[in-house]
């Protein structure tokens, strides 16, 4: 619900009519609540935040990715992903992940003050924290 405010504009000068200033000319604005500030005007903070956490995320299950398939507990199933590692090692494998999430980052960031964006960088945190905590709960003892 937005508050509704009026603005006047007062005249320059000592003009006062019966002790008040003249006015010359009011406009009513509609003011948006503490709520729907927080929902419109910060969109851009909310992407940067989800953008950090999913970059943090993504890193988290690449070291836990990279330290299972090296205990041989566990095979990459993304195909190009299995080539960089296979041609490449660990190293190729952190380059190709760090410039995929980059890439994913950037296209974010540009558009950080689009629902959409915000939406899709919301999705994909929670896509990944859902991998961190079967990452969590995955029998560590075999690492």
């Amino acid at each position: 619900m937005m508050s509704i405010e009026t603005t006047c504009v007062y005249q320059s000068g000592a003009q006062y009519q019966r002790g008040e200033p003249i006015v010359t000319s009011c406009q009513t604005i509609s003011c948006p609540t503490r709520a729907e500030q927080f929902f419109t005007t910060r969109r851009g903070k909310r992407v940067g935040l989800f953008a950090l956490v999913l970059a943090m995320l993504n890193w988290f299950d690449l070291e836990m990715t990279l330290m299972a398939y090296h205990a041989g507990i566990l095979y990459e199933a993304n195909p190009i992903a299995d080539w960089v590692l296979n041609f490449h090692g660990p190293v190729g494998l952190r380059v190709f992940k760090v410039a995929l999430v980059a890439s994913s980052v950037s296209a974010f960031l540009i558009g950080r003050q689009l629902a959409l964006s915000e939406a899709g960088c919301i999705g994909a945190s929670v896509i990944y924290l859902g991998v961190a905590i079967a990452w969590l709960n995955y029998p560590l003892f075999y690492l």
